[in-house]
C-alpha cells in the first residue's frame, strides 16, 4: 500500500525587457477593471467526486532519467529532498499527479525535521497578487472551499476544486509556507492575441528579462501547440510569447524567493506539465543563479514520456 500520514488521510477526507531582481508587489499584475468575472473562462467546470485524489493513490518508483536508475518510495523522496527546488509539471485533472504532489509535500515535510530546512510550495494557479489571502491561509489553516472563493479559483485556474483541495489543505497544515505565482489572465490573453509589441511601457515594466534563445523549449512548444483545441486559428508566435512570459515570471519570483535563503529553503513548484520541462522554469533558474539545484519532474507512464525531466514517478 502507497504511504499516506493520517494527516493526509483527514485532508483528503475533507471535501522584452525587464528589471533586474524585480520585486512583486501586491498591487501588480492586476488592475481594478481585471477582477474575475464570476464564470469562468474554460466554460463550466467539471463535477469531481471530492475523494477523486484520495481513491487514485496506489504504490510508485521513482526515475531518474541520468542513469536510468528506479528507485523504492521513499528512497525517491529522500533524493528529490536534496534539490533546493522541485518544479513538478502536473496534468491539472488528473487525480494520480495530485496524489504525487501530496506525497512531495509528505515526503520533504517528514525530512524537515532532521535536516532543518523552510518548506514553501508555489502554486501556478494563484495569481501573486493573492499573496496576501495566501498567507492568511497558512497562518490559519481551515477547508480549501474557504480560501477557494478569495482567490477566484474556479475563474482563475477552471479546474474542479476536488483535485486541488487535498494538496492546499495539506500545505498549509504542515507548516509549509505558501507561495503565489499566478499572472494575470488579461495580461496573458493580450499577449496571445496581440503579442509582446501590444504591450504598454508600463506592463513591460513589470516583466523580468525574458529569453527566447532555447531552441529545446520552442521545440517542446512547437510540439504541444499541436494539441491545442485552436491550433490552426491561433497566432502560433503570440502563443509561445506568452508561455516564455509566464515560464519567466515563475522562475524570476522563485529564484528571489529561493535565494533569499539558499540552503535553508526548499521550494517545491507546481504549475503545468510543460512549465517543468528541464528547458522552462528549471533552466530559467538556473540561467539566473546556477549554484541552485532544481529538479524537473513529472510523472511519466514510460521512459519515452520522462525525456526532459531528470525524475519521474512511475506509478503501478
Amino acid at each position: 500500500m502507497p504511504k499516506l500520514s493520517t494527516l493526509s488521510l483527514l485532508l483528503l477526507l475533507v471535501g522584452c525587457s525587464g528589471q533586474k531582481n524585480h520585486k512583486y508587489g501586491e498591487s501588480e499584475w492586476t488592475m481594478p477593471e481585471d477582477r474575475p468575472t464570476a464564470q469562468s473562462s474554460k466554460g463550466e467546470v467539471q463535477e469531481v467526486p471530492e475523494d477523486v485524489v484520495r481513491k487514485a493513490a496506489r504504490p510508485f518508483r521513482g526515475y531518474r532519467s541520468a542513469d536510468e536508475r528506479v528507485f523504492e518510495e521513499e528512497t525517491f523522496l529522500t533524493y528529490l529532498a536534496s534539490a533546493d527546488v522541485i518544479c513538478f509539471g502536473e496534468i491539472p485533472d488528473s487525480p494520480i499527479h495530485h496524489y504525487a504532489e501530496l506525497r512531495l509535500i509528505e515526503g520533504l515535510s517528514d525530512r524537515r525535521p532532521v535536516r532543518g530546512f523552510e518548506l514553501a510550495v508555489g502554486f501556478e494557479m494563484v495569481r501573486i497578487t493573492y499573496q496576501p489571502v495566501l498567507k492568511r491561509y497558512e497562518d490559519a489553516p481551515r477547508p480549501f472551499s474557504f480560501l477557494s472563493p478569495k482567490i477566484f479559483f474556479a475563474d482563475e485556474w477552471g479546474y474542479p476544486e476536488a483535485y486541488y483541495a487535498p494538496v492546499f489543505e495539506l500545505a498549509a497544515s504542515s507548516n509549509a509556507r505558501l507561495f503565489a505565482l499566478g499572472m494575470s489572465k488579461k495580461l496573458t490573453a493580450q499577449i496571445e492575441e496581440r503579442g509582446l509589441s501590444s504591450l504598454t511601457a508600463d506592463q513591460k515594466a513589470v516583466l523580468p528579462r525574458l529569453d527566447f534563445s532555447n531552441a529545446e523549449h520552442r521545440a517542446v512548444f512547437d510540439a504541444r501547440i499541436k494539441d491545442h483545441p485552436d491550433f490552426g486559428t491561433i497566432d502560433v508566435e503570440n502563443h509561445y510569447q506568452a508561455q516564455v512570459v509566464r515560464d519567466e515570471v515563475i522562475a524570476d519570483r522563485s529564484t528571489q524567493f529561493i535565494m533569499e535563503r539558499l540552503g535553508a529553503r526548499k521550494l517545491l513548484i507546481f504549475a503545468e506539465e510543460a512549465r517543468c520541462h528541464r528547458s522552462g522554469i528549471p533552466a530559467r533558474m538556473l540561467r539566473r543563479s546556477p549554484e541552485l539545484s532544481v529538479v524537473a519532474l513529472n510523472v511519466a507512464k514510460d521512459r519515452s514520456s520522462a525525456d526532459g525531466y531528470d525524475y519521474s514517478f512511475q506509478f503501478e
